[in-house]
């Protein structure tokens, strides 16, 4: 598992350290599918590690935005619009949630960066106890990027994307539930699960700027915040069943028994 998180962010810093590459010519694309046939091989593999239902289902939606995004038309352009209207409001909910670029380099961080950690994350206990647990703790966080990146002053410049704010959204999760654990960053710094999030966001910084960098932030905190408050309010345990649910059950476990005793000495 160590060895899977260190090719993981090793590859997510090589792919995002050239995002200029993918608006001046097509090394950048390039390379980014590469790395998404990479991704889509690890996965499939037969020693492969499993990818939780939650997760997938993302990253479907992830695959389904950009290729939305390449083929262009009204489609795309609803997709990353401002319409809330009919069929519109639908495209513009999955370019909020999914939508990163058309296949290149930040398509493939995506993928490397939230298909690996939300799925250990997604098999965590506190989270796979319960059915569709992990994916409300994805909704909640959603909600909460949208909701304060929705007050940033520049909003109104450019559309809601929250697709990889979710991603360091669950890297910081994965972090806050794994303390002990060591990732190597590029395969030459290693350092804490707890620094990891924040060495992906001074990345991020570093090839993206401050600005475009602060949706990232806000979901550090917003991470921080849930944890915390998790921390203090812990979910409630898988619901168990009722008392007499719990006698018939018996009952029934106890008839059968009876059964085979009674086949046991009919037979003698």
């Amino acid at each position: 598992a160590d060895c899977c998180t260190r090719v993981r962010l090793a590859a997510v810093a090589a792919v995002a350290a050239r995002p200029a590459d993918a608006q001046m010519s097509t090394v950048g694309p390039l390379m980014g599918q590469l790395c998404a046939l990479a991704f889509l091989a690890r996965i499939i593999g037969p020693s492969s590690p499993a990818v939780g239902r939650v997760t997938g289902a993302y990253l479907l939606l992830c695959t389904l935005a950009a290729v939305v995004s390449v083929t262009g038309g009204t489609a795309r352009a609803q997709m990353l619009g401002e319409s809330t209207t009919g069929a519109a409001l639908l495209w513009r909910l999955l370019g909020a949630l999914a939508y990163t670029d058309e296949l290149g380099a930040r398509f493939a961080v995506q993928l490397w960066l939230f298909g690996g950690f939300s799925s250990e994350l997604e098999q965590d206990g506190r989270w796979a106890a319960v059915p569709h647990r992990y994916a409300a703790l994805l909704a909640l966080g959603a909600a909460l990027i949208c909701s304060l990146c929705a007050a940033l002053p520049w909003r109104g410049e450019q559309p809601l994307l929250v697709a990889q704010p979710l991603a360091f959204f669950v890297v910081s999760l994965w972090a806050r539930a794994e303390p002990k654990r060591r990732v190597q960053l590029g395969g030459a710094v290693s350092v804490g699960a707890a620094a990891a999030p924040w060495c992906l966001l001074a990345l991020s910084v570093a090839v993206a700027g401050s600005r475009a960098s602060l949706p990232n932030l806000i979901a550090l905190g917003a991470a921080l915040a849930l944890d915390a408050a998790l921390a203090a309010c812990p979910p409630p345990p898988p619901a168990v069943r009722s008392s007499a649910s719990a006698l018939a059950a018996a009952a029934a476990a106890g008839g059968g028994v009876a059964a085979a005793a009674g086949a046991a000495a009919a037979a003698r």
